[in-house]
């Protein structure tokens, strides 16, 4: 973009009448390009901007699914589990039917019951104690992707106003050189 600006301005400095203008119009267009440039770099850093706030909402998405899926397979083992334990229980009193006719084992086996009742609600609340700590996160992560929406839309915004204004510059610094080399 230098190289424009110079090159004008050595063509310019043959009428006498604009001698005393190259100067000024050579700072106008130095300033100009300066501009130009700045705004340019300006745009790259809000692009670099954009990309990593989005790659930050793409890595927070896959976090937490991730997580939710892990902690829903550990759930459904631990309920499998409780289940197979559950089962092999009631086949050892089915085999055994004996086992009811001695009172002091009806109890152990109530007991057990009662334990594994106490088990499985805990083990009900830890799992309405999970979901609902999913819906926090869940909601906290819609509102970090609302926020880097708004960002980012922002971000948009900035870019497309710096976009235009270097375009509007570009096109005044074409009718710079069209002036100086008339």
């Amino acid at each position: 973009m230098m190289n424009g600006p110079s090159g004008a301005a050595n063509g310019v400095g043959s009428s006498s009448t604009k001698n005393s203008q190259p100067n000024t119009i050579q700072q106008r267009m130095k300033l100009e390009s300066h501009l130009s440039n700045n705004l340019k770099r300006k745009i790259r850093e809000l692009q670099g901007e954009v990309q990593t706030k989005a790659n930050e909402v793409e890595a927070l998405k896959r976090h937490i699914k991730s997580t939710k899926i892990a902690e829903i397979e550990v759930e459904m083992k631990l309920y499998m589990d409780e289940c197979t334990r559950l089962r092999t229980q009631l086949e050892e009193v089915i085999r055994s039917k004996d086992t009811f006719a001695d009172p002091q084992e009806v109890r152990m086996i109530e007991e057990r019951f009662q334990q594994q009742e106490l088990v499985i609600n805990e083990l009900r609340t830890q799992n309405q104690d999970l979901l609902m700590a999913f819906q926090s996160k869940d909601d906290e992560t819609r509102q970090v992707g609302d926020i880097l929406d708004k960002q980012k839309k922002a971000l948009l915004k900035e870019q497309t106003k710096l976009k235009k204004s270097l375009k509007d510059k570009a096109r005044e610094l074409l009718r710079v050189k069209g002036e100086l080399n008339v």
